[in-house]
């Protein structure tokens, strides 16, 4: 049986919802600036050569990592806030989606496995193959890792979510950084990941625990059927992040480590203006899908037309 503890309903009161935004925006600001820290420490380190190897492993796993959830934590956060209050279909949406996830994650990690040899030859930056190897590792534990954080932002629970995240980013700061100073190559880096996605695991598990990927096995037919629906949420909202590292993907196959260390130091710091949008998107989507959820559609848009107001206007301040 599922173990979940009971999530309190919304309350829109204007404590909360400032303490919402300043835990998820506080939590988006240390990503940024963890991911800032520890791109400067392996320049230093490593130089732009080695930094070129990080940049580039790094969009590998952010991009593969993405591909292999198909979209089934997104979807799954939908659900979860559409069938709230119903405990008996959010439970059968929890078993098909973490079967799914697991299945998919481990396909693609096993293919990743097989092919790292093959990967390593064929671009210019020399990164070494067990770098393949450790990734393949990550991606089963970060993706059951994303879809318990989408499933706690489907209960609302965005202050805990916010919560995890950077006590997460805070362990892969001091692991990356005890990383450096044992002078590993800049390949065995993702050491660090592999570690903080072992303390999600734990973490979130202590907070929501996923129903039994075999004892409620439901077959692949239903798997098939939620990857079908997963699939509409694949290229929508989190895509833009990825977009973020695809050029470092696309250009390490066709210019030298050093080079690409130089253009991971400037393209880095435009994720900064998408610093607010990127890390307060949870806690909308939420409160639209239960609107529209409630047929409330036309406060929905009312408050879609207001968001956007406020966006723009603050967008405006940061860019100048």
């Amino acid at each position: 049986m599922l173990d979940l503890k009971t999530f309190p309903a919304d309350g829109f009161g204007f404590i909360k919802k400032l303490r919402e935004y300043f835990l998820t925006v506080g939590e988006g600001t240390v990503e940024l600036t963890i991911n800032l820290v520890v791109m400067v420490l392996v320049e230093r380190f490593y130089d732009q050569q080695g930094l070129g190897v990080y940049a580039y492993l790094l969009s590998l796993l952010f991009i593969i990592s993405y591909i292999s959830e198909f979209g089934i934590p997104r979807f799954t956060e939908h659900q979860i806030a559409k069938t709230d209050r119903h405990p008996d279909d959010q439970f059968e949406i929890l078993s098909k989606s973490c079967q799914t996830v697991l299945c998919l994650s481990l396909l693609v990690a096993s293919l990743l496995f097989l092919s790292a040899g093959y990967d390593a030859a064929h671009t210019r930056i020399a990164e070494r193959t067990a770098a393949y190897l450790i990734i393949a590792a990550i991606l089963p534990l970060r993706s059951l890792n994303r879809l318990k954080l989408s499933v706690l932002r489907g209960y609302g629970q965005h202050d805990l979510v916010a919560k995890l995240q950077t006590t997460k980013r805070l362990i892969f700061l001091g692991a990356m950084f005890l990383l450096l100073l044992i002078h590993v190559p800049p390949s065995y880096l993702f050491l660090a990941f592999l570690a903080t996605e072992v303390f999600l695991t734990v973490a979130a598990s202590v907070k929501l625990k996923l129903p039994g990927i075999w004892k409620t096995w439901i077959g692949f037919r239903s798997v098939r059927s939620t990857l079908t629906q997963g699939y509409q949420y694949l290229f929508a909202d989190d895509a833009l992040d990825v977009v973020l590292y695809v050029d470092f993907l696309i250009l390490g196959f066709f210019v030298s480590a050093w080079e690409l260390g130089v253009y991971a130091e400037a393209s880095i710091l435009a994720r900064f203006f998408l610093m607010v949008p990127i890390s307060i998107k949870p806690i909308f989507r939420r409160r639209y899908t239960l609107m529209t959820t409630q047929g409330e559609f036309q406060r929905a848009a009312m408050t879609f037309q207001r968001t956007i107001k406020i966006m723009f206007y603050l967008q405006s301040l940061l860019a100048l």
